[in-house]
């Protein structure tokens, strides 16, 4: 889901695989089998409408998606670390920590460009708290945002590790995004 609001108020785990074309959403009890996959995003946008705002699920959204010519692949998209209310900010890092635990996992951390020091990112000291940053790629998101001024320290270096900020970063990668021009 997007919106300017929290959206993404429970974890949403796509399983793809290749195959005859079928669609299914499930959540909790209910299960939604679809013939159109473009009907997807409705069913996810409405489950997430009715959980409350001030709320974070740790049940899982679980989207299959069988179609011809996909990998074989399955991720998962996690409401993002709040820092208050405590209550809402210990349960989405303990939902963090909870996905954070397979060290099979490769991690995206999505984290904007505009973010001035790195250092202060919350979900970067988680996982560099669980030992997965060998397995991270992060991603600066909203980098058509950023002024000519500071695009040099806040996405240039940052992409080719030149960043004083990564000197205890071993991330696998830097990826930038744009994601409105």
């Amino acid at each position: 889901p997007r919106h300017n609001t929290i959206c993404t108020k429970c974890p949403i785990h796509v399983k793809m695989f290749n195959g005859d074309s079928k669609y299914c959403v499930k959540f909790m009890e209910d299960v939604y089998d679809i013939q159109n996959k473009t009907e997807i995003y409705g069913i996810i946008c409405n489950i997430m409408s009715k959980i409350q705002d001030d709320e974070v699920l740790d049940k899982e959204i679980v989207v299959e998606i069988t179609d011809n010519n996909i990998p074989t692949f399955e991720f998962f998209d996690l409401p993002g670390i709040r820092t208050y209310p405590p209550k809402l900010a210990a349960k989405t890092t303990n939902l963090c920590k909870k996905y954070l635990a397979d060290k099979n996992s490769i991690i995206l951390c999505v984290i904007p460009a505009t973010t001035t020091r790195l250092t202060s990112c919350q979900s970067i000291a988680l996982i560099k708290e669980t030992g997965n940053d060998k397995n991270c790629i992060l991603a600066l998101t909203m980098s058509d945002r950023l002024q000519l001024v500071n695009i040099e320290d806040l996405l240039i270096k940052r992409i080719i590790r030149k960043s004083d900020e990564l000197k205890y970063l071993n991330f696998a990668g830097y990826v930038a995004v744009v994601n409105r021009i």
